[in-house]
């Protein structure tokens, strides 16, 4: 996985959102809050834009902590919206988390940000798999 990894899938917002949103948890994912990218700015500046949504995801896996205590190891962000540049088609996107962690800090945060690569891979991967109108891009 590069900086980033995504499809085009030729189907409805909609469609593309619940579609990625059942990836996102066959693939262990739990979608944690979202941003409505598209209604954010139709609101503070008053300009139509095509549906943008981002959804933060985080694996169960890589959340650690004790009793009482939970700590986010690492939240991916996923992104759903409508490809500006062709009717019916919806563009799914995640950044690689190696990229976004900077393995700066150590050996242990950089193995773990590999291993939800690999899951978001994963993700994109059965999105394209259900649908032969899919574009796997460069990534």
């Amino acid at each position: 996985m590069t900086v980033a990894v995504a499809t085009v899938l030729s189907t409805s917002f909609a469609d593309a959102l619940k579609r990625t949103r059942e990836s996102l948890a066959q693939n262990g994912f739990r979608v944690t809050n979202e941003v409505d990218v598209t209604e954010t700015i139709n609101q503070k500046h008053a300009v139509g834009m095509e549906r943008y949504l981002i959804l933060d995801a985080c694996h169960p896996q890589f959340v650690t902590g004790q009793a009482g205590e939970t700590e986010l190891r690492l939240v991916c962000n996923v992104v759903v919206r409508v490809d500006p540049a062709t009717v019916g088609n919806v563009i799914v996107e995640v950044m690689n988390p190696c990229v976004l962690s900077g393995g700066s800090d150590g050996v242990a945060q950089s193995d773990i940000a590999g291993q939800v690569g690999v899951a978001l891979r994963a993700v994109i991967d059965g999105l394209a798999a259900r649908d032969e109108g899919v574009t796997n891009l460069p990534g």
